[in-house]
């Protein structure tokens, strides 16, 4: 009769396993940083193609209300009857996007470069997304529908009340919208259309978000823009000329000197501006800088090394 010998299985010895393991460490040491990338680049992607989304429903805005884009209004009632006080222009864009500013028609909002909203008009929360007043009076369909957890109330902003705002898929932060006034001064601290106010982009605009110290995205993360955003008020003129400086188009500016933030130099391209925090949270966090002590933007070259190492969408659309 015929018999097999045992087969003798060497187990693996603890030298080859300790070598398995170290492929295997090297290998998740090359891949990880490389998805992280990946990932990155798509968060970055998405809230692109949203600027691109929202800027395409201002577009239909304008079309609609005689060439306006949304805003301005900062002082108005709600329905309950509580005075609200410097809206932003981040929230006249979801209000003029999606409504809903009852008892007249919204395109008198954009006549007459008032901030203030007019004897009869309300703000109803709980009616955003109801759609704007058309011309007639009677409410029309939003000119914009946002994703799931694209709408959302964010914590934190200085005076803020419930009132939503767009946030980015990349950090869960606001989009700050800024629409173009007709002033020659790209950057002033102040722009009302019509006024006296003195630049094209209002930085305080959109103050209630950029000076915030514990501005809070969907994702739970406390940013404290005040101390970090090269657009906070705490960096003073400084962070008008830096603003001014982002928003450039050099392909389409005559940039004669050092600062693009001046009367002889309309260096702004477009009717509106869309901004994103990208993925860090902050919007233009100085600490991303080359040199973070350095919170001023100077001239084309250091723009170049401050876009380089922040990765910030920015959508400028519309025409002047």
């Amino acid at each position: 009769m015929l018999t097999r010998e045992p087969l003798n299985r060497r187990a693996f010895t603890l030298v080859e396993l300790l070598v398995v393991i170290g492929i295997v460490a090297l290998l998740l040491a090359i891949a990880l940083p490389v998805i992280g990338e990946v990932r990155k680049s798509a968060r970055l992607r998405a809230a692109q193609s949203q600027l691109e989304a929202i800027g395409a429903a201002c577009e239909s805005y304008a079309s609609t209300y005689g060439g306006e884009y949304p805003g301005h209004f900062a002082n108005a009632k709600f329905a309950e009857g509580a005075n609200r006080n410097s809206f932003s222009e981040t929230e006249n864009l979801v209000l003029s996007l999606m409504g809903q500013v009852n008892n007249k028609p919204l395109r008198a909002l954009n006549l007459g470069g008032s901030f203030t909203l007019p004897t009869g008009y309300h703000v109803d929360l709980d009616a955003v997304g109801a759609g704007p007043m058309g011309p007639t009076g009677r409410p029309r369909e939003a000119f914009y529908t946002p994703k799931n957890k694209e709408l959302v109330v964010v914590e934190g902003a200085k005076n803020d009340n419930d009132m939503p705002e767009f946030v980015d898929p990349a950090s869960g932060m606001p989009v700050l919208y800024y629409r173009l006034s007709t002033n020659v001064k790209p950057v002033a601290d102040d722009s009302v259309p019509g006024g006296s106010a003195s630049g094209r982009v209002g930085r305080e605009n959109n103050a209630m978000y950029l000076d915030a110290t514990d501005l809070v995205s969907t994702k739970g993360n406390a940013f404290n823009q005040s101390a970090q955003s090269m657009l906070s008020s705490s960096l003073g003129s400084s962070a008008n000329r830096n603003l001014a400086w982002l928003l450039i188009e050099p392909e389409q500016s005559d940039l004669t000197g050092n600062d693009p933030n001046n009367d002889a130099k309309d260096v702004i391209a477009g009717g509106f501006v869309l901004l994103s925090s990208g993925t860090d949270g902050v919007y233009f966090d100085k600490n991303n800088n080359p040199d973070p002590s350095d919170t001023t933007i100077s001239d084309l070259d250091e723009l170049e090394r401050v876009k380089d190492a922040h990765d910030d969408p920015v959508f400028i659309g519309g025409t002047k």
